[in-house]
Formats: structure tokens, sequence, C-alpha cells
């Protein structure tokens, strides 16, 4: 994923990455080689790793639902493993230009963690929403959701 950043804010908090990306630059045969620092658009590039199982590891037993593990967490706690799983690089581009950064940013920047801080307290806040309806409640939503499912593949079934 990419989170744009202003290019004052990467060279204050990263100048060894800008230095890193521009020398990239200025060693390719990129028609920008020529570009100053404050001309390029400057982003983290992050990816969150995440468990995978094999078919082999769910059929075994092996493989656990997190889901219930993540519920129990608080929401800073969600942040935490979240950040402890997020891999976070300084890129920049410009033009059909594009270099990244070798050295991975840590901590994770408040610019990737505030977004997901949100998301988890909405994530919250809707099942705390959810478990507080009667069952009727529930399906009835339930079919809403699937209802604006409409359109090629998808086929309304009531239950």
């Amino acid at each position: 994923m990419r989170t744009n950043i202003p290019y004052e804010t990467a060279i204050i908090r990263h100048p060894k990455e800008v230095a890193e990306v521009m020398a990239k630059l200025q060693k390719g045969k990129s028609k920008e080689k020529n570009a100053k620092p404050e001309e390029l658009e400057w982003c983290y590039n992050w990816c969150v790793s995440v468990s995978c199982y094999s078919f082999n590891d769910i059929i075994s037993g092996k493989a656990r639902d997190d889901r219930e593990e993540e519920d129990a967490m608080s929401i800073d706690d969600r942040v935490k493993d979240f950040a402890s799983r997020c891999r976070v690089m300084l890129a920049g581009s410009k033009g059909r230009w594009w270099g990244l950064a070798t050295t991975p940013i840590s901590p994770t920047p408040n610019e990737i963690i505030a977004p997901q801080r949100e998301r988890f307290e909405t994530e919250v806040a809707d099942k705390a929403r959810f478990d507080a309806m009667s069952k009727e409640e529930q399906d009835a939503e339930i079919q809403g959701l699937l209802g604006q499912l409409k359109g090629p593949g998808f086929v309304m079934v009531k239950i």
C-alpha cells in the first residue's frame, strides 16, 4: 500500500533514505535523473504480513482462527500487533520512474497507524452494535447487506 507524504516530512524524518532514492535516480537512465528531491512524489510503501496456512494445516487442525484472539484484544493491542507485522519503506517517484529505499522504517509512522486505529475502533463499534441486536434484527441486517451484492455473479437467496 502507499501513503503519500510531503517532501519536507521525508527529508526531516528519513534523510538517509531520501539520499538513497536520489542516488538510485541519478545513477539510472531515466529522463528524470536530474530531478531535484523536492520535485519527486514521496510516500511510505508498506505491507502487513499475515498468517497463512496450507490446506493440510487446516485439515489437521494446526491452523487456528485468529479472529477470536483478535476480538479479545484492546484497540491499543491491535495497533501494536498491526505495527509489529507492518513493513515500511520510503519511496520516491517522478513521471514513470519509481525508486524504493532498502532500509525499513521503524517504528511504523503515524500516517499509517492512525487510519488503522480508526478502522479498529469502527470494527469494535460495529461488532458491539451488531451483538446488541436481536436475532431477527441481525438476520435482517445480513439480508440487507447481501441484497447490496447485486450484479453478475451474485444471486440473492433468502434463508
